[in-house]
């Protein structure tokens, strides 16, 4: 499947969501994920939402988690919450949460 990422020499952004990417349950698996794709296109453009704000990860102290932030290009962190729903903001569904530019590559 990673092979199908870039077909055509089309770049592809991924994106990773849905459930909770970087529950710990998750992590070695997301990072796992990451480095394949990185290590086949390393110009592919990651984005990963979760619920946890980037502050709680950076408390996280495993080695998972380390990887996942040094490798993704953008975090959007927060929890959706519908009493702050918002449309308008691109990438997210309500004010409280935030796009973290991590590692922008060039593309």
């Amino acid at each position: 499947i990673i092979n199908k990422l870039h077909k055509n020499n089309v770049i592809r952004k991924l994106s990773i969501l849905g459930g909770e990417p970087l529950n710990a349950e998750n992590r070695k698996d997301v990072a796992r994920l990451i480095g394949n794709v990185l290590g086949t296109y390393p110009d592919t453009i990651i984005y990963v939402w979760t619920g946890y704000t980037i502050e709680e990860l950076f408390e996280i102290n495993d080695p998972y988690t380390s990887f996942i932030l040094n490798h993704i290009d953008c975090l959007i962190d927060g929890r959706y919450e519908q009493d702050k729903r918002d449309i308008t903001l691109p990438l997210r569904g309500s004010s409280n949460q935030r796009e973290i530019y991590l590692h922008e590559k060039e593309n």
